[in-house]
């Protein structure tokens, strides 16, 4: 490595490595000199082939030999410190290296408490809206919707009638929900999944319940709400949305709709207004981009026959596998949408039709 070398500097060398040098550098008696009991400050410097002397000795009686020196036990005495400036220097890095250290520790115990914290809230907050879903559940009051229906059925009424006949069913099995809260809208069920929840609006501000719990306090879970937009019994298309929590509650399942073997084991969801019961079949499920496509799901709502097909074709292109059921103009369909992670600010969306 030192015969390769362009440049060395050599200061006072043992008596074992100074016949290597000698050897190895040609080094002649004369200039080994410099570099056996030399003084500080003296040596040799090679660059390439030439070899140069150096003397370099500072007087030590002055004031910057004083401030610079780093040799313990010399240097000015400073009368605030009573430290050397080397031993001054020393000092405050090992205090600045205490006092980072105990930054360090401070900033790494401060955010085990706020990791700490949100787990808490987290944990307690899944826990209070899974109770308080519970709760709500108790609250609806069992109906006999078959006999109910062959009652009307029986009773020779009009469809007019029928439909009277079946929102003052649908008041009377929510009406306890309603009266803890008027933003209730209806009821959502998919049977064997954890999608059973009250659905909610808020036409004047829409958002309301994405972090709001049914009884309006905040809530990382929400509770699923209509799109402003829509208006049960008038919009041919009913839009809900849902989280998806990673503990599976919410609208988390219905991811499990991209595979066509959940599909035919659930395929049926059920959707209850104030004003109606409903049952309605999958017709498609997709994933979606929010920040590439220019299909706006959500903003079909009131359709006319145009419009109708126009989305229908839209879902036909994305929709992840033909489920076998189809939809047309007069039907009506019910929209779900939730997030997906596919890709970047996704959704997943199911399609069903009234049945």
């Amino acid at each position: 490595m030192l015969s390769n070398s362009e440049f060395v500097v050599m200061l006072n060398q043992a008596a074992s490595d100074r016949g290597q040098l000698a050897k190895l550098l040609n080094i002649s008696n004369e200039q080994m000199s410099y570099i056996t009991n030399a003084d500080a400050g003296c040596g040799l410097i090679k660059y390439g082939s030439a070899l140069v002397p150096f003397i370099n000795r500072f007087p030590r009686d002055t004031k910057l030999y004083q401030l610079m020196t780093t040799r313990p036990g010399e240097g000015k005495i400073c009368k605030r410190t009573g430290l050397t400036p080397s031993s001054f220097f020393w000092e405050e890095y090992k205090m600045k290296k205490k006092t980072l250290g105990i930054i360090i520790v401070s900033v790494l115990g401060a955010a085990a408490i706020f990791c700490s914290a949100m787990f808490t809230h987290q944990y307690l907050d899944a826990k209070n809206s899974k109770a308080a879903f519970d709760d709500l559940t108790n609250l609806i009051t069992e109906i006999d919707e078959p006999q109910k229906d062959t009652e009307a059925e029986e009773a020779d009424l009009s469809a007019e009638e029928l439909a009277a006949a079946e929102a003052a069913l649908a008041r009377e099995k929510y009406a306890a929900l309603f009266v803890q809260n008027n933003d209730f809208i209806g009821w959502i069920r998919i049977d064997g999944t954890n999608v059973n929840y009250p659905v909610m609006q808020t036409p004047n501000k829409p958002d309301f319940y994405l972090k709001r719990s049914f009884d309006k306090s905040y809530s990382d879970y929400g509770v699923p709400y209509i799109d402003e937009a829509c208006m049960t019994g008038i919009s041919n298309n009913l839009v809900i949305y849902g989280h998806h929590m990673n503990d599976g509650s919410m609208f988390a399942d219905l991811c499990k709709y991209a595979d066509a073997d959940f599909c035919r084991e659930h395929p049926t969801i059920a959707f209850d207004t104030l004003s109606s019961l409903g049952k309605y079949e999958v017709v498609a499920a997709f994933k979606f981009n929010t920040n590439r496509e220019p299909f706006k799901y959500n903003e079909y709502t009131l359709m006319d026959e145009v419009q109708f097909a126009e989305f229908m074709e839209n879902v036909r292109a994305r929709q992840l596998y033909d489920t076998g059921i189809t939809a047309e103009y007069g039907d009506q369909l019910l929209t779900l949408s939730t997030c997906e992670y596919t890709y970047p600010n996704g959704r997943f969306v199911v399609v069903a039709k009234k049945v």
